[in-house]
């Protein structure tokens, strides 16, 4: 059995601005250099025999200080969605750029790619290889992205994305499950 540990990377000065990350670097911001402390103490007492993080800046951030003295393996494929041209824009500059297309992307992300980004169809298959790479037995911790963390969620579920956006998945929130040869049992999402 693999116990996975799934954790959401700290804040941003982009996620207090509302605006898209996606690949885009930012370094965590004060408060989410404190969420990845608290995080920290979440998992104290815990050991991992393997820790993972998304390339991105903020996720190795995260990673590095939550579980000090431990090098996380980075792997890209742990990624956020890419939003292209998109990232760095709020909402509402992307509305004023792209106006029609974001408005069919937020009713149906599957059925439409921001200008220059990554397929939610392509996004899925790199989080379900990610997935499937983890080792079948130990304790795992991966450090990621909310996006990230629904596109697992909606494998596990056998749901589309966009049918668990309505989940919240916070700065350094942690998702667990028990994963078994012939199935999971998630025992928390966002704890």
């Amino acid at each position: 059995m693999l116990r996975l540990t799934l954790a959401r990377h700290g804040a941003t000065e982009w996620n207090a601005a509302g605006r898209h990350q996606g690949w885009s670097d930012p370094p965590l911001s004060a408060e989410g250099r404190a969420q990845a402390e608290a995080l920290r103490g979440r998992l104290a007492g815990e050991s991992f025999d393997r820790v993972v993080a998304s390339d991105l800046l903020r996720a190795r951030e995260t990673a590095r200080i939550a579980v000090p003295g431990v090098e996380a393996a980075t792997d890209r494929r742990w990624r956020e969605l890419h939003f292209g041209a998109w990232e760095g824009l709020t909402s509402a500059e992307c509305a004023a750029r792209d106006g029609d297309l974001l408005a069919r992307w937020t009713a149906d992300p599957a059925s439409v790619t921001p200008p220059g980004g990554e397929a939610v169809a392509e996004f899925e298959a790199r989080v379900a290889a990610a997935l499937d790479a983890l080792p079948a037995e130990g304790s795992v911790l991966v450090v990621a992205h909310a996006g990230t963390i629904h596109a697992v969620l909606a494998r596990w579920m056998g749901v589309a994305l966009r049918q668990t956006l309505a989940l919240r998945i916070g700065p350094c929130g942690i998702t667990r499950a028990e994963v078994f040869p012939d199935g999971l049992r998630v025992q928390c999402v966002n704890a």
